[in-house]
């Protein structure tokens, strides 16, 4: 599948990736998350509104109808969330800062699954958040995956999608462990906090 080239990289994206240099408090470690979640957000936020607008000038007739959309909505976000280091172990923000997750154990790039892996304590974002603060070499979900995060050679944003868009398969793991974690924290999330 060709991913169009005006979704990821346009104007407002653009824009997130050159507000990083007006945040000059955050780490380097710190910007490079920002910048994956802020991305992520840009380019589905304006989706999500779209789709979402009309169940909010609707009867309630439509709550299973609203209720299906916003779980197939948290499932595509989470699914990003997921993977966005497949490529490599490297994320539009890993290749901008020259970052780049590899498996402890052989030194080599991440695989897609370990890369999956890692992400799955987004859930305990915060906490990630106050590990990379404290300037921890690894987050939890390193532990968890078995990686780190290295510094490389900065790469330009536009190599992920030829990255992608050169990607022939993914791992039948990969894509039922991701859409498993997908599924369950959509329900979960729309169940209990009610999104």
């Amino acid at each position: 599948m060709k991913i169009p080239t005006w979704l990821v990289f346009n104007f407002i994206t653009n824009e997130s990736i050159n507000s990083l240099e007006r945040i000059p408090f955050l780490n380097k470690r710190l910007k490079s998350m920002y910048l994956d979640l802020l991305y992520i957000l840009v380019i589905f936020f304006p989706w999500i509104i779209i789709i979402s607008l009309p169940f909010f000038f609707l009867p309630g007739k439509f709550e299973l109808l609203s209720f299906s959309i916003s779980f197939f909505e948290g499932v595509i976000v989470i699914l990003t969330v997921l993977n966005k280091d497949i490529c490599n172990g490297r994320s539009i923000a890993k290749r901008v800062l020259g970052y780049q997750i590899i498996n402890i154990k052989t030194n080599d790039a991440a695989s897609d699954f370990k890369c999956m892996l890692r992400n799955i304590t987004f859930i305990i974002f915060p906490v990630e958040v106050i590990l990379a603060l404290l300037k921890n070499k690894r987050r939890i979900g390193d532990l968890i995956a078995g990686t780190k995060l290295i510094e490389c050679n900065l790469l330009p944003k536009e190599s992920l999608l030829t990255d992608l868009n050169g990607k022939k398969n993914y791992s039948f793991r990969l894509l039922s462990v991701s859409f498993a974690v997908a599924i369950v924290t959509s329900l979960w999330l729309n169940n209990v906090i009610g999104l």
